[in-house]
């Protein structure tokens, strides 16, 4: 493989995963799985079908996961720049 292409590679890898570090992909998906639970309730209050049990848990735990995954972003970020400083 090329030295150029290596790097190229290297460059997009480094970008995605300080995109990953940035915390936005998690605030999309914190708001796709908020949007699932709030439809989860309307249905509950507003329907004669009510939604199974492990519709509810799947979207409550995909809010949890996304909540855990920015706590670990903030945490490799404040690393990250910890690191800088010394």
């Amino acid at each position: 493989m090329k030295e150029n292409t290596k790097e190229k590679i290297y460059n997009f890898l480094e970008k995605a995963h300080d995109l990953c570090d940035s915390g936005k992909p998690w605030y999309v998906f914190l708001g796709m799985w908020a949007v699932v639970l709030v439809l989860d309730v309307i249905c509950q209050l507003f329907s004669e079908e009510k939604p199974k049990l492990w519709c509810w848990l799947m979207a409550a735990m995909g809010v949890v996961n996304c909540f855990l995954n920015l706590k670990i972003c903030r945490l490799n970020r404040e690393k990250k720049a910890a690191e800088a400083d010394v």
